[in-house]
Parts: structure tokens; sequence; C-alpha cells
């Protein structure tokens, strides 16, 4: 859900946010693309805003993409078998191959 509707903050500083986040994300996004380019495969990363599901799918459909690659989150027991919400929902929308790829555990899950 895009930032604006889910804070009530003055435009200036959604503004502000929202760029923040893009510039996080796209940071976040290049690090995992550059470890991938050093085993010659080719990867193009793009950020845009809006409603994860909906926008990975519609750029997917639109940019013909060959795989989309995504980490979620693993868990135990019973659960694990299922994924994320956004993740579920691209696997039933989209016709792209997707590979997902289990997130390694951080800290917050060791306590």
């Amino acid at each position: 859900m895009p930032l604006a509707s889910s804070i009530n903050l003055p435009p200036g500083a959604v503004k502000r946010a929202e760029a923040a986040t893009r510039e996080l994300a796209s940071e976040y996004l290049d690090q995992i693309a550059a470890r991938v380019q050093e085993k010659d495969f080719s990867i193009t990363t793009v950020t845009v805003p809006g409603r994860p599901h909906e926008e990975i799918v519609r750029f997917a459909e639109t940019e013909q993409v060959d795989i989309i690659v995504m980490c979620t989150r693993g868990h135990s027991g019973v659960s694990r078998w299922l994924i994320g919400s956004v993740a579920d929902r691209i696997t039933r929308s989209v016709n792209v191959p997707i590979l997902l790829v289990r997130s390694p555990k951080d800290s917050r899950d060791t306590k």
C-alpha cells in the first residue's frame, strides 16, 4: 500500500519518505544484483511505487520478463509450506516462471 495512504503526514514528508524508501530498495537490489552478476547472469532490477503484488505482475507482463526471483521468509512447522502473501498473490496471478528463495534467518529469528 502506498505510504501516503497509510500514514497521515504532510505531502512533503511523504515525498521524502517515499524517495528514501526507493533509494534504500534500489541499494539493496543493487547489492543482490552485483552478487548474481558475478556468476555471469544478466539481471535487471527495478523499483516502482504501488502495491507490490500488483506492480510486480504488471511489470512482468508489460516487460515480458524471463523469470521473477523473490525472497520469502521461511517458517517452521506446518506453516513452512506456506509462502508470504505477496509471493502467493504473484504466483496465482502471473504466467512467468517464479523462483522463490528462502530468506536466511536474521538475528531477530534466533531470539
